[in-house]
């Protein structure tokens, strides 16, 4: 880390192949660690990159917990997309998404 990047942590995987599959809207499987070191892979459908609280998260719905989640990017250890398109349009998962934000219905597993 150092001044440039802003002093972020790197990320494991290429923000470019997290970038195509929004763009795709493809169905990722990410290898992911949590903030307490606990390991686990999921299948998300990404709708978007952000910088919140001085990391980079990938906005995504999980499959596994039925909800949009924040993933850090730092913390995303292995990613591979499945070349499916997820069920829905970008468009209304990004709408959606924005309405819980607003809502103020953001657990813990949501915020950055």
């Amino acid at each position: 880390m150092g001044a440039a990047d802003g002093g972020r942590p790197p990320s494991a995987v290429p923000l470019r192949a997290q970038r195509e599959a929004i763009r795709r809207e493809h169905k990722l499987r990410i290898h992911y660690t949590d903030a307490a070191g606990e390991a686990s892979e999921r299948l998300i459908w990404p709708i978007a990159l952000a910088f919140c609280e001085g990391a980079r998260v990938l906005a995504a719905w999980c499959e596994l917990r039925g909800d949009f989640r924040h993933f850090r990017a730092d913390r995303i250890a292995s990613l591979e997309s499945l070349g499916q398109r997820y069920p829905r349009l970008r468009r209304e998962l990004v709408d959606r998404w924005r309405e819980q934000l607003a809502c103020g219905r953001r657990s813990p597993a949501t915020r950055c």
